[in-house]
């Protein structure tokens, strides 16, 4: 199989991952063909299988293909065509809101991406070559996936369930040297009465599995929480300023991970352990968990990238207690301004990428507080624009068909309703 995303280009635009798909093998080649004529086609303002628009320089052309053995068809709206993606807000709902509209380009798959010595770090996972911002270069299911209350037998369960080939890619994962932890867990197997053959190969498993397993958010688990180890992602190393960001979907039962800046080549990937937003000292405590000491620009340093992190925390818990109480028209400008401010510093760092739906999204509540306030109905279209921007945000970090993006998109089509209401009554 060959991963597949429909990818649009705008100028001037965020980029965004619109679907995923899983394309047979054998017809992998002929779309690959496929696909790298579009450039050839564009350029040389041949119409072909494309019907190009009369300006080239713009790339833009309407397609209307369908991808054979997919069942999917390419977009019949003026789309841009390029490996990475690219749209502006208007595409991005249009779209999100189409979902017979699909427009399709190569997805990177793990071949662009190599394990290779990362200086301080051990092993770290590398790009190939060039990879755009907001792509999604990873797409995949656990390994071995816990609820809160099962424990190693479980996992081992699950682990004796897989091929060959992924025990063996399990067990290769970093694990932490620990002998007198072994010595407990194999201890606490003997008085399972577990054969004494199996517990070096279960205590090893559980080695593995502790080293490298995610704490995902999980609606439908018990406490709310699953553990769960992914092959690949449990492979990218920490840093507090990340080039890329991971997801856990419920609904899916996958991980992704999505680029948040444009990667060089031989560029390595790096991801957040846990919240970017924690005082180092916090960080620190945290990388302790996984047995090391957090070496980034931002640890070693970044005294400007602290100060950040300490404002968007006094900002949000400032926002917390100012939309829980009554306030009247100049407090809620006041408040709306210092929301600017902070969404202003989330944009100017793209390792903050991931906190801009939030941003948004609180942006569009202090609109709404000063609406309550003055009745002013034009305030009724910022509130609207900062909704789309914080689902554009999400779908751009995380993909467009994700539960949080649905739910963000939910939250819009709602206030829309609500919206129309009120200039109908007003």
């Amino acid at each position: 199989m060959v991963s597949l995303a429909v990818i649009v280009e705008r100028k001037n635009s965020m980029s965004i991952v619109i679907k995923t798909l899983n394309i047979p093998t054998k017809v992998r080649e002929k779309i690959n063909t496929e696909l790298r004529l579009v450039d050839t086609r564009i350029r040389q303002g041949e119409h072909g299988n494309l019907r190009c628009s009369r300006s080239l320089k713009q790339r833009q052309c309407n397609l209307y293909r369908n991808l054979p053995g997919t069942g999917a068809k390419w977009a019949s709206r003026p789309l841009g065509v390029r490996r990475h993606a690219k749209l502006d807000q208007s595409d991005a709902l249009w779209l999100m809101r189409s979902p017979a509209v699909q427009a399709f380009a190569i997805h990177i798959d793990a071949s662009q991406l190599e394990r290779k010595w990362s200086r301080e770090k051990g092993v770290g996972t590398f790009a190939r070559g060039s990879i755009g911002e907001y792509t999604r270069i990873i797409d995949e299911h656990p390994l071995i996936n816990l609820h809160g209350n099962e424990d190693l037998l479980e996992a081992f369960e699950q682990f004796q369930n897989l091929s060959d080939k992924t025990q063996q890619q399990l067990l290769e994962l970093h694990k932490y040297a620990n002998a007198e932890r072994d010595d407990v867990l194999a201890d606490k197997l003997r008085r399972k009465n577990i054969a004494e053959s199996k517990i070096p190969m279960m205590v090893n498993v559980s080695s593995a599995f502790t080293a490298n397993a995610f704490n995902v958010e999980d609606p439908g688990s018990p406490g709310g929480v699953r553990r769960a180890l992914f092959p690949t992602i449990s492979r990218i190393n920490h840093s507090c300023m990340p080039n890329a960001h991971t997801y856990y979907d419920p609904l899916s039962g996958k991980m992704t991970c999505h680029t948040l800046s444009g990667i060089q080549p031989g560029e390595e990937i790096l991801i957040s352990y846990f919240s970017i937003l924690l005082t180092r000292q916090k960080r620190q405590e945290r990388a302790a968990t996984w047995k090391f000491v957090c070496k980034c620009p931002a640890c070693e340093g970044g005294s400007l990238t602290e100060r950040t992190r300490s404002d968007l925390q006094v900002m949000r818990a400032e926002h917390d207690v100012v939309t829980n109480k009554s306030v009247d028209a100049q407090q809620a400008q006041n408040h709306v301004h210092r929301m600017n401010e902070m969404l202003k510093t989330v944009s100017d760092d793209k390792w903050l990428r991931p906190q801009l739906p939030i941003a948004y999204d609180q942006m569009a509540s202090s609109f709404m507080m000063l609406f309550e306030a003055t009745n002013e109905l034009s305030l009724l279209q910022s509130i609207q624009e900062n909704l789309v921007n914080s689902t554009t945000a999400e779908a751009n970090i995380i993909g467009t068909e994700s539960f949080a993006t649905s739910k963000r998109r939910e939250k819009l089509q709602a206030f829309e309703k609500v919206a129309k209401q009120i200039e109908v009554e007003g």
